[in-house]
C-alpha cells in the first residue's frame, strides 16, 4: 500500500515539475531579452479593406498551415502596422494594430518556428527600428513583439 502512494507522489511531483517549467519558459523566457519591449497592440476595428497589405507568412504545424498572419499598413500620414490573423478557412480570427513609433511593420522571409514551450516566434522588421520577434500562442493569440536595438 505505501509502495503505491510513494509512486503516485513521485508521478504526481514530476507532472508538477513538467508543468512549472513549461509555464516558465512559456510566460517568462521571452521576456529575459536584452531586446526592447515588451510591445503590444491593440484591437482594430475599422474597415480593414481599406488597408495596404505589407507581408503575410504561412504558420504551418507539421506541414498543416493552421493560420495566416498578414501585415498591413494604415493610410495615415503616421503609418501604423495592422497585424490579421486568419484561420485556414480564411475567415478573420483577430486584428490587431500597433502604436505609430514603429511605421509600417514587415513579416521577414525566415519561416517562423515552433516555440518550444508553444505558439509560434515569426521574424519582423519595423521601419524605423531594427528587426525583432513577434510571439504568438498556440492557437493563434497575439502576445507581444520585441524589437533589437
Amino acid at each position: 500500500m505505501t509502495t503505491a502512494i510513494t509512486k503516485r507522489r513521485i508521478l504526481l511531483a514530476g507532472i508538477s515539475l513538467f508543468v512549472a517549467t513549461w509555464a516558465a519558459a512559456y510566460f517568462l523566457w521571452p521576456k529575459f531579452s536584452f531586446d526592447d519591449g515588451p510591445f503590444f497592440t491593440e484591437p482594430f476595428a475599422a474597415d480593414l479593406g481599406v488597408l495596404s497589405p505589407v507581408s503575410s507568412v504561412d504558420l504551418s504545424l507539421l506541414g498543416v498551415t493552421l493560420f495566416v498572419l498578414e501585415t498591413h499598413a494604415t493610410r495615415d500620414p503616421d503609418p501604423r502596422t495592422v497585424f490579421i490573423l486568419r484561420n485556414a478557412s480564411n475567415d478573420v480570427r483577430w486584428a490587431k494594430v500597433t502604436s505609430t513609433d514603429f511605421g509600417r511593420i514587415e513579416i521577414i522571409g525566415r519561416t517562423p518556428r515552433w516555440y518550444i514551450a508553444g505558439g509560434w516566434i515569426v521574424a519582423i522588421k519595423p521601419e524605423n527600428t531594427e528587426g525583432g520577434k513577434l510571439y504568438l500562442s498556440p492557437f493563434g493569440g497575439f502576445r507581444f513583439f520585441f524589437l533589437s536595438w
